[in-house]
């Protein structure tokens, strides 16, 4: 790409990101006031599902069953974890309850098997992530430049885990990640990131240790077998559930200079039961332009995308859309080129939109 490219692109960047903001605002002013209020019946909702688990544990531990049936429960378990973090994290950004202590506690039945921080998740995910999405230097959330690669040896290593460097350590990246990357988060990336100045380190650092802490203390009381079936398999399935989703979020969409969710943020379109069990986490460029919302009004939202978005709303098929992800490079030269540095395997942006595009119209006219 030429520099008149990237210039272009550059300014193609600040009008999408005005026209973003003036499709929110058109939308929020043809939503409900409902829409915009908090839904406490959702803490019932996570209340039920973080009882279920607790009960799915009780009878792995004290009810004799065979080894296929107790994994099948510790699978179901791992999905409902997960469940329960999509819950957290509408909890976290206040669309379930205002009061901070509800939410606090919220976020600790969801995050917990990740041994994930509250205090850290508001500054992360609500401050630096939010309001960077895809800024280079900024995001935590993407890969950043090519420069890092070089610069970093972490990096490096890092890159031979993550989907689209056609290493087989790829495989272990949904199981793994979300678990690893909370810790590299806290420890490595709020340090050298902006915007982690007002984080409370003391706090985020004794919250996830108190987690910790928790789960291995269980696992010495419950030994070998109860412990992977109680701890180990529900972690990888809910780490899995979780990245299976977050992935294809962000990592094919550009890096930007000015907010603009549309640009910045890729929904999927799922099955209808898994929407409905990951209270549509789906939806996502929809969360990213009305973050506090409950996630049971992001369809409304979709609608209205659909309608006054046109071709910069892109809502591939769920599983097309991940597989795009493990097929492409990570790390951005420019804004608009996704790269390999160890291959050299280079994928424009805008032919991955354009794909995913097709997919999507694929996916509408076997539907229509």
């Amino acid at each position: 790409m030429t520099d008149a490219q990237y210039l272009n692109a550059a300014e193609r960047n600040d009008a999408g990101a005005a026209q973003t903001a003036a499709i929110r605002q058109q939308i929020r002013g043809e939503l409900p006031r409902k829409a915009f209020a908090p839904q406490p019946i959702r803490a019932v909702t996570a209340l039920a599902i973080a009882s279920a688990i607790a009960i799915g544990s009780a009878v792995l531990v004290l009810a004799p069953m065979p080894a296929f049936a107790a994994v099948l429960l510790s699978v179901l378990c791992g999905c409902a974890y997960g469940s329960l973090f999509f819950l957290g994290h509408e909890a976290g950004h206040g669309a379930i309850v205002r009061s901070r202590t509800m939410q606090d506690l919220l976020m600790w039945a969801a995050f917990a098997i990740f041994m994930l921080s509250p205090a850290l998740w508001r500054v992360w995910h609500n401050k630096v992530h939010h309001q960077h999405t895809n800024r280079a230097t900024h995001d935590p959330d993407n890969f950043d430049s090519l420069d890092s690669y070089y610069e970093s040896a972490a990096v490096r290593l890092v890159a031979a885990l993550t989907p689209g460097s056609g290493r087989w350590l790829s495989l272990f990246y949904l199981p793994t990640w979300f678990t690893i990357v909370c810790q590299a988060i806290l420890w490595r990336q709020s340090r050298r990131c902006q915007g982690f100045e007002s984080l409370n380190r003391r706090r985020a650092a004794a919250e996830s240790g108190a987690m910790a802490a928790f789960w291995c203390c269980l696992g010495f009381q419950l030994g070998l077998w109860s412990s992977l079936l109680v701890i180990v398999i529900p972690m990888l399935v809910a780490n899995t559930v979780v990245m299976s989703n977050t992935v294809t979020n962000h990592f094919l969409n550009p890096l930007v200079d000015d907010e603009d969710q549309l640009a910045t943020s890729m929904g999927v379109t799922t099955h209808p039961w898994l929407d409905l069990i990951h209270f549509n986490f789906s939806h996502h460029a929809e969360h990213h332009l009305f973050p506090a919302m409950s996630s049971k009004y992001y369809p409304l939202v979709r609608a209205k995308l659909r309608q006054y978005a046109g071709e910069r709303f892109v809502t591939p098929p769920h599983w097309k859309a991940l597989l795009m992800v493990f097929r492409t490079p990570r790390f951005h030269v420019g804004k608009d080129v996704l790269v390999d540095p160890a291959s050299g395997r280079v994928a424009a942006v805008a032919r991955v939109t354009e794909a995913l595009a097709g997919a999507q119209a694929q996916d509408f006219g076997a539907n229509s």
